[in-house]
């Protein structure tokens, strides 16, 4: 661990009060609380019983942390050594002797950090809080094993910092220490996994989450040999405890002690050492306390936190020239299939490159909606008056174009943003019109059946029409197993899932069966290669989920196939150890060809995983790095923790030959079943109906789990 992360255990300072100087600390804590909050807030009595009831509290507290009468008189030669300090030692060890290959240890590695910092509460420290808790319920303070250990008031006894370097990486870190930390909360819709965001007056931002104690699941020794803590009955006998073996002390007392953990990033980290160095906390929230002062702090931080998102964006702009977002590029063998008709090939390489200008000026905002749509318009016009006109062209020149137009309106369709639903429905209409137009005659008219590059043609418009009814409905998902009544489904109106199944079927067929001459066309642009494999898996996912793979695909080349012989034939044929190779291969730059969809990018590697041929952890770097592009949605993301899901839960079940590793077997399906929940949240409040149903539905039906529920928190607080 410690090859790549810092880690710092930050003891208490060197020097220890005394008893007359916890006395003194003491005092001076009521004074300030007693003059802030006027003299008739509590009687001088009530007073006395505080301060009693804290210098006994920190008598427990020396107990535990073993500050020695030794240790007070010579704290140069002597250093605590009672529970408390050998507990949070032995947390940090367990980070930095753990093994690299330990799968917990590399998620929290591949999850962006870079710095653990590990402390317990000082004595001048707990004296304020407890003062303060005890100033306004006396009550709270009364019982020093109500104050110290696990569910007690100091909820912040120990803390534990991780610092990442981006924002983006402080949820997945927070994803991550699930495995080391019992997290209440997880899944509730305002936590992030757990996590609470903290934007204070004074500029300090971070994610917290407190009350947790140790608890790595995933750890099958740590399992075997730990106890289940019952919290001691008094503190002096459990400070006594002598253990000199770390791994045994976290064993039998795990859950002993709170834990607070928080998440901050660099800046984030820079400004909290700031903060704390020019004594805020006596300026702004105690004595002196000014608005001037607090308003100061806080135009402070956000310039920091300014200078930090631009940071992250020009990180992500760096990368541009890998990852451009370009949601509409065509499949670029068809120009190939041209190259017998030349002026046929110029026309459709001009559109082609017209369209690709026109969508980066929409993108940055250089074109008007309405030039646009004119400008499109009349380059369908044109294509459609060119047909008209060179009535001997080829057939494959004429199905090159008619696809070009197709693409066209499937390229206005993936506007939703900046058209309204009727004009939508109205270009999705003219393409699916042109998809199934291509589709049916090229596969059942016997007068196309010789056209050059047909089944290429055939698999373009297939992968269309699917994204289409994808995109604006369910796609090839039965709506009978969806649990409500759907809204206004525009795809619904326009693409048919009957005649979709049937179109995957064809896909299916003809991709598994191409001659190597079309199938090396294809591979020639390996972005349409990976996309036509990774969306035939995803449509066959949909057919498979709805329980429809017994349909029977009629009428190719005058036989009957039935749907789910033709899913198993793909992926026998397709879905291998050398499509990986090929696509890492790519991806990782040593190749002329560069993949720039991100999003694609996501699903294909959730696609490896879900057939077995990647495991989660070693994509996860990847993963995580991509979703600081805008491009990636959570619904991206839970494709993956999907994935996840499969292989290191269900999968693992099905290989296991005894009980050894069902634990943590059952802690890797817990933590990614957890991480979809959060992210069906996410997915409900940022994207479109039809993507919170699809993935919701893909949930519902895991095998052996709960339906997803949007009141989790309100089914809480009534079984309590």
């Amino acid at each position: 661990m410690q090859q790549y992360i810092n880690i710092h255990h930050f003891t208490p300072k060197k020097r220890y009060p005394n008893n007359g100087e916890i006395l003194f600390l003491i005092d001076s804590a009521i004074q300030n609380l007693y003059i802030a909050n006027g003299s008739e807030k509590k009687m001088k009595k009530t007073l006395a019983t505080l301060k009693q009831y804290v210098v006994a509290c920190m008598y427990e507290y020396n107990q535990l942390t073993g500050v020695t009468e030794e240790v007070i008189n010579d704290y140069i030669s002597n250093t605590p050594n009672g529970i408390l300090p050998r507990y949070v030692e032995a947390v940090l060890g367990y980070f930095i002797h753990s093994s690299l290959d330990n799968e917990a240890i590399n998620i929290l590695k591949y999850s962006g950090i870079k710095e653990i910092k590990i402390r317990y509460k000082h004595a001048d420290s707990v004296i304020k809080k407890l003062v303060k808790n005890g100033f306004n319920n006396i009550q709270k303070v009364q019982d020093p094993t109500k104050v110290f250990l696990r569910g007690g008031l100091l909820h912040d006894l120990i803390g534990i910092q991780f610092i990442c370097a981006y924002p983006y990486q402080a949820e997945w870190l927070a994803r991550a220490l699930y495995h080391f930390f019992k997290i209440p909360n997880r899944t509730d819709d305002h936590l992030s996994h757990g996590f609470y965001s903290i934007d204070r007056d004074s500029g300090y931002k971070g994610l917290h989450c407190d009350r947790t104690y140790w608890n790595p699941a995933f750890d099958a020794e740590f399992i075997k040999k730990s106890k289940s803590s019952i919290l001691p009955k008094d503190i002096t006998s459990f400070s006594n405890i002598e253990i000199s073996d770390s791994s045994k002390l976290l064993n039998e007392y795990h859950q002993v002690f709170n834990i607070e953990i928080q998440i901050q990033t660099s800046f984030q980290n820079i400004w909290a050492k700031m903060e704390h160095e020019k004594s805020y906390d006596i300026l702004a929230k105690g004595r002196g306390k000014s608005q001037e002062i607090t308003v100061l702090w806080k135009m402070l931080s956000d310039n920091l936190s300014s200078i930090e998102e631009q940071f992250q964006k020009l990180q992500v702009k760096t990368e541009q020239y890998v990852y451009q977002d370009d949601m509409k590029e065509g499949y670029g063998f068809i120009s190939r299939t041209l190259e017998t008709d030349k002026e046929t090939q110029l026309v459709f390489n001009k559109s082609v490159e017209m369209i690709r200008k026109l969508e980066i000026k929409l993108k940055h905002h250089e074109i008007a909606r309405i030039d646009y749509i004119f400008d499109l318009e009349k380059e369908i016009k044109f294509l459609e008056s060119y047909l008209k006109s060179h009535p001997k062209l080829e057939q494959s020149a004429v199905f090159s174009i008619k696809l070009q137009i197709a693409f066209i309106y499937y390229s206005f369709s993936n506007h939703r943003k900046d058209f309204n639903a009727k004009d939508i429905a109205n270009f999705l209409s003219n393409s699916v019109k042109y998809y199934n137009e291509i589709i049916h005659s090229l596969c059942h008219e016997a007068q196309y059946r010789y056209v050059r590059f047909k089944d290429l043609m055939i698999i373009n418009a297939v992968i269309r029409y699917g994204q289409l009814s994808q995109k604006y409905g369910l796609g090839l998902i039965n709506k009978s197993i969806i649990e409500e009544d759907i809204p206004f489904d525009i795809g619904k109106q326009n693409t048919n899932q009957i005649d979709g199944i049937q179109y995957v079927g064809y896909g299916l067929y003809i991709f598994t069966n191409l001659n190597d001459f079309d199938l090396n066309i294809l591979k020639s642009d390996k972005s349409s290669f990976f996309r036509t494999v990774d969306y035939l898996d995803k449509f066959s996912r949909d057919i498979e989920l709805s329980g429809e793979t017994s349909i029977i695909i009629k009428g190719l080349n005058g036989r009957d196939f039935v749907l789910e012989d033709l899913i198993k034939n793909f992926r026998k044929k397709y879905m291998n150890k050398k499509l990986e190779i090929d696509f890492m291969y790519v991806l990782d730059g040593n190749d002329k060809m560069i993949i720039t969809n991100t999003s694609f990018i996501v699903s294909f590697l959730s696609t490896l995983i879900i057939n077995k041929l990647e495991k989660p952890i070693n994509i996860l770097e990847r993963v995580v790095h991509l979703s600081s592009h805008e491009s990636i949605k959570a619904s991206d993301i839970f494709l993956y923790e999907y994935a996840s899901y499969l292989f290191s839960y269900e999968y693992a079940l099905e290989a296991v030959r005894d009980d050894d590793n069902q634990d943590e077997i059952n802690h890797y399906g817990k933590y990614h079943y957890e991480n979809m929940i959060n992210l069906l949240f996410r997915i409900k409040r940022e994207e479109d109906i039809y993507e919170f149903i699809k993935a919701r539905t893909y949930f519902n039906n895991i095998k052996g789990r709960d339906n997803f529920k949007e009141d989790y928190l309100s089914s809480m607080l009534k079984n309590r």
